[in-house]
């Protein structure tokens, strides 16, 4: 009864706790990582600075992080805009598209 229920809360509550400390350890090392990479992205401008001073404050974008652009694969693109289901029983279903809208862009 209550007890169960009360048991049954207090393990989710200690599960959501962990994965809270978890996520905090998880932030830490980010935020480590990222005065790493920004200790590493100057230390190449000096460098890139001795080779050549117009080159001091030059650094290639994606020498510090992979493309931003994400793969086919994980954005499919939907089948249809809307689609219109009838109360009916049995009714078709309207699908709005691109070329069925009243604009031909998004």
């Amino acid at each position: 009864g209550i007890g169960q229920a009360q048991g049954k809360v207090n393990r989710v509550v200690s599960t959501y706790d962990r994965a809270s400390r978890a996520l905090l350890g998880i932030d830490e090392r980010v935020d480590a990582l990222k005065v790493q990479v920004n200790s590493a992205a100057q230390a190449v401008g000096k460098v890139a600075g001795d080779i050549s001073p117009t080159l001091a404050g030059v650094l290639p974008s994606w020498l510090l992080a992979p493309s931003a652009t994400p793969s086919s694969e994980a954005v499919a693109p939907l089948p249809h805009l809307l689609v219109l289901q009838p109360l009916t029983a049995n009714a078709q279903p309207f699908y709005f598209n691109l070329n069925t809208a009243a604009f031909d862009a998004l």
